[in-house]
């Protein structure tokens, strides 16, 4: 797996006093990395642009999954082709990105997500999920 085919998402609201560390940390690992601010109305997105990563805001809260698939929309139409999502508050942990991509990796048939409209394989480890675009079926 190439590095530069893989992206993180941090999706946030209200996260002012993690988002920045957990962003930086995450960039040390991965050179693509989004923050989706899901309409906080403090600091988040100043601190996610500081870290230096890429950031989209939602105007109002829409929720963790439409962030998510924000996120992952921003990505995959950029080319990427592998996602890993962590949380802003730093439950997961952005050093461990790479172990868990190298054991996705090794997957023969990872695990499946069905989210209405589309199939995903993805696996699930350190608390983290990873999806990949090469294995998206729309029209389910």
């Amino acid at each position: 797996m190439n590095n530069s085919t893989i992206a993180a998402v941090i999706p946030a609201y209200q996260e002012q006093k993690h988002v920045g560390e957990v962003a930086q940390r995450a960039l040390t690992q991965l050179e693509h990395v989004l923050v989706v601010d899901d309409g906080s109305t403090d600091a988040t997105a100043d601190r996610a642009r500081a870290a230096g990563v890429d950031v989209v805001v939602h105007p109002q809260n829409r929720g963790k999954g439409e962030s998510i698939k924000t996120g992952l929309r921003y990505w995959f139409d950029r080319g990427s082709e592998y996602v890993v999502l962590l949380d802003a508050d730093g439950q997961h942990l952005p050093e461990e990105i790479l172990r868990f991509v190298d054991a996705t990796a090794s997957e023969a048939e990872p695990p499946r997500l069905i989210d209405g409209d589309c199939v995903a394989r993805v696996a699930f480890d350190v608390g983290a999920v990873m999806v990949t675009a090469g294995a998206v079926v729309s029209g389910l």
